[in-house]
Formats: C-alpha cells, structure tokens, sequence
C-alpha cells in the first residue's frame, strides 16, 4: 500500500511529522480525539480482539497498548470523582431495587430483555426511594455537578498515536457497519 505523502505533507511542519510511514503500508498517527470517541475505540478495539488476520490483528493489539494508559487515566479520574456519600447512596438504592423486585425461583431479581427490572408494590417502592433521595439529595446535587464537570473532561480533545491500516488488512466477511464505525481512526483512507 502507497500513502501520498503529498497528502500529508502539511503535517510536517517545523520537523514535527504528524505522520510516521514505514514501508509496510502501515501509519503511526498523531490525531486530536476526544477521550469520549477514545473510549468507543477502545471498546471497538476489545470487541474485534481475536479476530482472524496477523495484520489485523496485529494492529488492534498494537493500538490497544498505545491508548491504553490514557483509557486507564480516564476510568481512574471517574472513581475519583465518585465521593463514598454517592457510593453510599448507590448501595442503599441497589439494595431498595433488589428489595422490590421481582424475583425467580433462586431469589434474584428477574430481568426483562432490555436489562430491566420490574418492581413489586411500586408505590410503597417509590415511598422509599424518593425518602432516600431526599436524604441524599446534597449528595446527588453534588455529584451531579461533578458529572458535569467530568462529562466536560470527556469531551475535551486530546493529541494520542495511533496506529493506522488500510482496509485490504481489514478480515472481510467480518465487518459491518457498526464494527467500522467503532475502528474507522485506524483505517488507512484510500486515496481517491
């Protein structure tokens, strides 16, 4: 596979290639994404780890260790983010649904096919509820507020390497639509 430099040539300013080219057809890239669309590909990544293809394959190994210290940097600021109050709160409102839910025979709650659980005597179960959210509602307010601020961390852009192929090492048969959406960063665009 030929890439056009000629393409590329504005990323090669002041001696900083945005682009590192090795005579294989494959691509390192320094690209600007948000840590939003870098979670995606990440889940993307893990969901195609063991398909067939050396190259492919390859590439998803090679780019699930580039991104990965930033993906863990992601989930460690989440957790900091969530106070023991909420996670206090958390527990004592899991604990209210698996309370009120309907139940098999084992005595777990019985979950619908979109992950759903259905209450028993909803009304007292909503008695209980709106009493704890009262309780905690300067805890809820307070994480709210810091949900905002971190769902505004993720959708700041941040400068990450990839590592790009062009579609010919993609498994064919294998990928749909909404695997490619998921690993379009790593696609190599075919010149046009």
């Amino acid at each position: 596979m030929l890439v056009d430099l000629k393409k590329y040539s504005q990323n090669l300013v002041n001696n900083t290639p945005k682009i590192i080219i090795n005579n294989k057809g494959f691509i390192m890239e320094k690209i600007k994404i948000s840590r939003n669309d870098l979670i995606e590909f990440d889940k993307g990544l893990k969901e195609v780890k063991g398909w067939k293809g050396t190259k492919f394959s390859y590439a998803i190994i090679k780019n699930i260790k580039l991104i990965s210290s930033e993906i863990d940097s992601i989930e460690s600021t989440r957790q900091l983010m969530i106070t023991n109050k909420f996670k206090e709160y958390d527990k004592k409102r899991s604990d209210l649904i698996i309370k009120y839910a309907n139940k098999d025979d084992n005595g777990n709650p019985i979950l619908t096919e979109n992950n759903m659980i259905i209450i028993q005597n909803t009304k007292e179960f909503n008695s209980k509820l709106e009493k704890l959210t009262k309780e905690y509602e300067v805890v809820l307010n307070e994480q709210n507020k810091k949900d905002l601020e971190f769902n505004t961390f993720l959708k700041e852009k941040i400068e990450i390497e990839i590592y790009k192929i062009g579609l010919e090492f993609y498994p064919e048969n294998e990928i749909d639509g909404n695997i490619m959406e998921k690993l379009w960063l790593m696609l190599i665009e075919p010149d046009e």
